[in-house]
């Protein structure tokens, strides 16, 4: 046996579950804005996560068809039945987030994870994300302040990627020490740093 290939394994299979669960918890807030964080809510969320990583899901209505029983019956704690169209949108969009992590490449020498501190094969990130580099060359940025960056491992580096978005890491998270001040990172470092480090990496994206 082997490795499942990118074609065999969902999306979510090639992510740690913490990480997909971030992506699930923010596509729910961004779809439903009056949530209630509620034992329900999390027992939703822990059957989302188990179907994603059970099924290789990603497209709305892939997500909508085996989602939808999950989601039915949850009015009362916020979750909307006019909004899941939206939520499933914003999921598809988050687990493709997933897969397209703003680095250089594949992982780089082993080194120590400056989020985890775990010493791990690590991978460049843009602290202002290169999506967004041509709107600030044209509003007064350098190409050597949009050069700037941290060494992070692939995991942390997915985590960064999933809890905000690139406007938002360019705005507001654009240093070490402002993207260890968002909460969800906080508490996926400190799950993170328990976890066994790796000499190489088993989850090459590239």
């Amino acid at each position: 046996w082997g490795v499942p290939s990118m074609a065999e394994s969902s999306v979510a299979q090639q992510h740690d579950e913490e990480v997909v669960l971030s992506a699930v918890r923010l596509a729910m807030q961004k779809a439903f804005p009056i949530i209630q964080e509620t034992p329900d809510v999390e027992c939703v969320r822990e059957c989302i996560l188990a179907e994603l990583m059970d099924n290789n899901l990603q497209a709305p209505q892939e997500l909508q068809r085996v989602l939808s029983d999950v989601l039915v019956g949850h009015e009362d704690d916020g979750i909307e039945m006019e909004e899941l169209p939206s939520f499933y949108q914003h999921l598809s969009e988050q687990l493709a987030n997933l897969n397209e992590v703003d680095d250089e490449g594949e992982d780089l020498e082993p080194g120590t994870c400056c989020m985890c501190e775990r010493p791990m094969p690590l991978t460049f990130h843009h602290t202002i994300p290169r999506s967004t580099h041509d709107w600030y060359l044209k509003h007064g940025k350098t190409k050597e302040e949009l050069s700037q960056g941290i060494m992070i491992c692939r995991q942390c580096h997915n985590a960064v990627h999933t809890f905000r978005d690139h406007r938002e890491l360019a705005e507001h998270h654009n240093t070490l020490e402002t993207i260890m001040m968002i909460p969800e990172i906080q508490k996926f470092v400190k799950w993170a740093s328990k976890q066994k480090a790796r000499a190489v990496s088993a989850n090459r994206l590239g």
